[in-house]
Parts: C-alpha cells; structure tokens; sequence
C-alpha cells in the first residue's frame, strides 16, 4: 500500500538532469535548433542578396508563416499516431528538403518561386513535429518537474539559436547563405538519430481513434477545439496573439532591411540582431519557474507583451545597433517567460490524448495573422521606410495587450476533461 507514494517522492526528488531521455530529447532538438537557426537566417539573406528587393522578403516571410495554419489539423492526426515516430518521420523529409535547396541553389536553378514552394513544403512538415513534441515530454517527464523540464528545453533551444546566429553570421559572411541550407539537413538528421534512441511508452490512441473516417476525424478536432476553448486564458490570448504575431512577422521579415539600412550593418550584426532575443529568450526560460512561483500566468502575459511593445517603438525611434541589441534582449526575456508559462500550464491541465490537437491548434490559431503580416511588410516598405514600419508595428503590439488585463480578474481553468 506504501510503494505508490513511495515511488511518487522519489520521481519528485529525482533531477532532471539524471532523466536520460530528457537529456537525449533535448541534446538532438538543441542541434536541431542551430540548424532551424541558420536556415531562418539564410533564407531572407539569400533572397535580398539575390533580388535586392525588400517586397521579396514579404513573399518568403509568407512562405514560412502560412503553413502554421495547417497546424490546426495536423494535431488530430499527431493524436493517432506515435509522437516520436511523428517528429521522424518529420525530421527525414525536412532535411531531404534542405538538402534540395541548397544543390539547386549551387546549381543556379533555384527561382524565387521554385524556392518559395520548396520552403513552404519544408514549413508544412514541420506542423506536424511541433504538437508531436510538445504532446511527448509528458511522458518522459514527471508533472511536478514539467516547469523545469520546459524550462531547460525552451533554454537549450535558445542557445542552440545563439550559436546558430553567430555562427550563421560568420559562414554567411564568409562563405555565403547556400551552405546553410547544408547544414540545417544535417541538424535534421542528428535530431531524428537522437529521437530512434528515446526508450518512451508506446502511446496508444483511445479506441475510439483508431479508424474511422472525415466524420471521425472532424469529431476529434472539435472535441480538440472544446478542450481549448475552455482554458480562459487561451480564449483570451487569441485575439492579443493575432496582433501580436501580425507585428511580429512584420519585425522578423524586415529585421535584415533594419540591418543593412538604417543601422547600416552587414551578415555579422544581422547575426547580432537575432543572439539578442535568443540570449534575452535563455535568460527568460530559465528564470520562469522561479517568477512564476511568484507571479500569475495572468499578470506575466500582458507586462510581457507591453515590454516587447515598448523595446520596439524605442529601437525605432534610435538606429543605433546597440540600441537595438539592447531592447531585444529586453524582447528575449519576456517572450523566454511567456512561452515557458503557457506551455507548462497545458502540459498540466490538457488531457494526454488530447495535447497533439491541443498544442497545434494553439499554434495554428496565434499564427493566423503571420502571413498577412509578412505580406503586408514586404508590400509596405517597398513605400515607407523600415523605421516608420517598425514603429506603427511596436504600437500594434502595445495595442494588443490590452485584452489581457482582465485576466487579473480571472482563473484559468483548473481541469479540462
């Protein structure tokens, strides 16, 4: 009668470091990361490097933002199957995709829509490995250890996107953006290899989920859709994240237009731009247990969003690059603290065979706005210069924290069944 509570205090007082599966699951997404990193670098590098034209910019931010809403399907399909064989198989076709760019890049046959296509395949995979990830720490992580765990994962990963910055910069400005390409296919495949050796149990789908047709799988997205409409907090950070990740796509399409005009950088700074938030994001992930042992979710969502407006309504307004290293560091920590939180309070409160539709309709609807963000960037600054847009676009963030003040007035939902 003793051994189940036994067994209990000893997980809670085990380390998450001497979790063997943890530390395999987030050395193979760390190198992974880098990969992620240095392509998301290139891409945008490469296009202006070849088209000189900031709306072409726009063009590959929707590319690589449109497949988000394809999440908000992928997550009843992540629910039927085995997570970790999900993000394999995910892993092998992305890194064939990768692989790909970079061959018809060297062999100049690579036009920006062939190139368009090819990055939003490689997007369009990679919908299907987000929720798959998120659904399995759970089962390799006790629940009283999942904020740590989250936190260590969010912070490797971070640091896997400073190394892959400053990195990216340098073989950038050295040896120019093909060779990423190269090098985010050979993150894909250590990030599959590391995932063959995870020794998880098997997930099996409830009964109910293991045939059926477009009835069926209708009714698992909505049931899916049910469980997130019942957590306030979602329900109230959807309408704040549509103007958030607006303006944030916005920021990101034109972050090396920032760099190479009115802060006058080169690759390296445009490096600098993104190790910035990335060490900002490690410092956020790391410290978020302990702020958040002290301060609500509800309280932490809407002072991050109003830092992260006010940093960028600064930087605008001040073209200077250690300016702008400074506010996105500040950008960093609150996003670090933000994603840790969310992400440990679904972990706890959505049921397992739900988490895949879950998790991916969270990201599919906060990504909604995200490729009319990066067109609207792309067309605009062929008009308007970057610094205007990128003022109009801190307001916008400011503007959409607002909704989340009267979370303070509420309590998100304790248990969702």
């Amino acid at each position: 009668m003793e051994a189940r509570p036994a067994v209990e205090d000893a997980a809670r007082q085990t380390s998450i470091w001497r979790n063997a599966n943890l530390l395999i699951l987030v050395s193979g997404q760390w190198v992974s990361q880098i990969g992620n990193n240095l392509f998301e670098l290139a891409v945008y590098w490469y296009v202006l490097s070849e088209t000189h034209r900031a709306a072409d910019l726009g063009w590959v931010g929707t590319a690589m933002a449109l497949p988000g809403v394809l999440a908000l399907v992928t997550g009843v399909f992540v629910d039927r199957a085995d997570r970790r064989w999900t993000m394999v198989g995910s892993d092998v076709i992305r890194a064939a995709l990768s692989a790909l760019l970079g061959f018809l890049a060297i062999a100049h046959l690579l036009p920006l829509w062939l190139f368009l296509v090819l990055v939003l395949l490689l997007m369009a995979v990679g919908t299907f490995f987000g929720p798959a990830a998120a659904a399995l720490l759970p089962q390799i992580v006790p629940p009283e250890q999942l904020a740590a765990a989250n936190g260590l994962n969010s912070s490797s990963q971070s640091s896997a996107g400073l190394v892959g910055m400053f990195a990216g910069g340098v073989m950038m400005a050295v040896l120019g953006p093909v060779l990423l390409f190269f090098m985010n296919a050979v993150s894909f495949v250590v990030s599959f290899a590391s995932l063959i050796f995870l020794r998880v149990p098997k997930f099996v789908p409830s009964r109910d989920r293991q045939g059926g047709g477009v009835r069926q799988l209708y009714a698992d997205w909505l049931e899916g859709f049910k469980v997130y409409a019942a957590i306030p907090v979602l329900r109230t950070l959807l309408f704040t994240a549509l103007f958030v990740n607006f303006a944030g796509q916005g920021l990101g399409v034109l972050a090396a237009a920032w760099v190479q005009g009115p802060l006058h950088g080169n690759a390296f700074d445009f490096a600098l731009f993104g190790a910035a938030i990335t060490i900002g994001a490690i410092a956020g992930s790391l410290g978020a247990a302990a702020v958040l042992r002290r301060l609500r979710l509800e309280l932490v969502l809407p002072m991050g969003i109003v830092a992260i407006g006010t940093v960028v309504v600064v930087l605008s307004r001040i073209p200077l690059l250690w300016v702008t290293l400074g506010c996105m560091l500040i950008a960093g920590i609150a996003m670090g603290l933000m994603n840790t939180g969310l992400t440990t309070m679904m972990q706890r409160l959505v049921p397992p065979d739900k988490m895949g539709r879950v998790f991916g309709m969270l990201g599919a609807l906060m990504t909604l706005a995200n490729p009319l963000g990066a067109a609207v960037a792309g067309t605009v600054a062929e008009v308007w210069p970057v610094a205007l847009i990128y003022l109009l676009l801190g307001l916008v963030i400011l503007l959409g924290s607002l909704p989340l003040w009267q979370l303070r007035r509420t309590r998100s939902a304790e248990t969702v069944s």
